[in-house]
């Protein structure tokens, strides 16, 4: 069974409105909730549910991943009714949890089934958190949100309503450090409940993203997610075989790069034809870069430089692309990887073609005859995109010498969504076997959705 995780580093703050439902309030009480309407049941007036969870648990038995279906609290069940008429159904759990964490199960309708997962938040200050979302105040705690899927059907771009669920032992009556050593009965704890957004399956069916790479996708029988499209172009460059020593892997190629990084003279790197021969590029290649091969992937580091070198990829790595994307030399199943000597890994693709191309259009083409209009307004545009992020003489907003790498990766994914640039970026463990895709959120948050090569 797939395990995909989802992380977002603080609050999706734009997501949320707080709806108290208080133990006075009848259970049955609706709610409307922006497009939502929301209610409270027992499992037992949702039969169809009480079944699929019934037989979940027959069918897949007692393993780890479905137990947690014999610790959901059947009395309070928060149904959320979409606009679109698909609801999900949300649930508290009776596992004990240490103070800083607390778990939801969801069951959500889609289109093509029922579809479970839970939901994790963590933070050191949940109570804090809690108390803010409850009474309606702008949250000043980070949390991080996990969601772990425990079904046949892996996580999607799209967000959906969720209910943020708990039982909380009255304030000061532990025995313990746990929950679950309130002085206490259960029956005793407050329930309380709230909404915010996490990502969920996308009931669009397919979507028009770049081309497919023939990779097969994990969601069995379903239609690859847009961020599964991407990695699936990772997956296969890095696990194409060096041509000339079929015993090494092109990912083995750019793990051995990546011990470069403290190189203080050179960036160093590796490159993958598009007949799998591997060739290591001369010094500083991203200017004195070859435009004579066709490649499947280029790889490079940023190396320790006294002076500073970014923790991401520069806006020159980004020109680069886009001229050998403009020659024919890459094409859209391209993808580039980065190590730097702050300990960041990256690897990019190109998620739609004609975007980037446009983006960079002013730096491939000519401003001659009838295109020097769209050549001036795209120049602007894109010099005027490098200044404010890079170029900045006081105070760009990425900088060499900045060495707070998760400042840096905000603003770059700020820049590539501004300016709608068609590309993705995955974070990399430094054996280049896990891949987060990194987006960015609102209020400065970065959302994140894992895969293992």
């Amino acid at each position: 069974m797939k395990l995909i995780k989802v992380k977002l580093k603080s609050i999706y703050l734009l997501a949320f409105t707080l709806i108290l439902l208080t133990g006075c309030q009848n259970e049955h009480d609706l709610h409307q909730h922006e497009d939502s309407i929301i209610k409270k049941v027992s499992v037992d007036e949702i039969p169809e549910i009480k079944n699929f969870i019934d037989s979940q648990r027959s069918l897949m038995g007692r393993n780890s991943d479905m137990s947690i279906l014999d610790s959901i609290s059947s009395a309070d069940v928060i149904v959320i009714e979409e606009e679109s008429g698909l609801k999900s159904y949300t649930f508290a759990l009776t596992i004990v949890e240490p103070s800083t964490r607390m778990t939801n199960l969801v069951i959500r309708e889609t289109i093509e089934g029922l579809d479970y997962f839970t939901v994790t938040y963590e933070s050191e200050n949940l109570d804090t958190w809690k108390y803010e979302l409850e009474n309606n105040q702008e949250p000043t705690v980070e949390v991080e949100i996990t969601k772990n899927n425990v079904s046949n059907y892996s996580s999607r771009e799209a967000y959906c309503e969720v209910a943020v669920t708990s039982y909380t032992c009255p304030s000061g009556q532990h025995s313990g450090a746990l929950q679950g050593d309130c002085v206490y009965s259960h029956a005793y704890w407050s329930y309380k409940v709230t909404f915010m957004s996490v990502p969920c399956d996308n009931d669009g069916g397919g979507n028009t993203g770049g081309g497919s790479t023939g990779t097969t996708s994990p969601n069995t029988g379903n239609t690859p997610t847009p961020n599964e499209k991407e990695f699936a172009k990772i997956k296969n460059v890095l696990n194409s075989k060096n041509r000339f020593d079929p015993t090494k892997t092109y990912k083995d190629e750019i793990v051995d790069l990546a011990n470069t990084v403290n190189d203080v003279a050179n960036e160093n790197g590796r490159y993958l034809t598009d007949t799998n021969l591997v060739g290591t590029s001369i010094p500083n290649f991203t200017v004195n870069f070859l435009f004579t091969i066709n490649y499947k992937s280029i790889s490079h580091t940023h190396n320790a430089d006294p002076a500073g070198k970014y923790s991401i990829f520069s806006f020159e790595d980004l020109k680069v692309f886009s001229e050998l994307l403009h020659k024919g030399k890459i094409n859209g199943d391209f993808v580039a990887t980065l190590s730097t000597s702050k300990g960041t890994h990256y690897a990019l693709t190109i998620s739609d073609v004609d975007k980037f191309k446009a983006f960079f259009y002013a730096q491939n083409n000519d401003a001659t005859g009838s295109n020097s209009d769209q050549w001036k307004n795209n120049y602007f545009k894109m010099d005027g995109m490098a200044e404010k992020y890079y170029n900045n003489k006081t105070a760009p907003l990425i900088s060499q010498t900045d060495t707070n790498n998760e400042n840096v990766l905000k603003k770059f994914l700020e820049m590539i969504t501004e300016a709608d640039m068609g590309i993705a970026l995955f974070e990399a463990n430094a054996n280049f076997t896990t891949f987060t895709r990194v987006t960015t959120g609102t209020y400065g948050t970065i959302l994140r959705e894992s895969f293992n090569l």
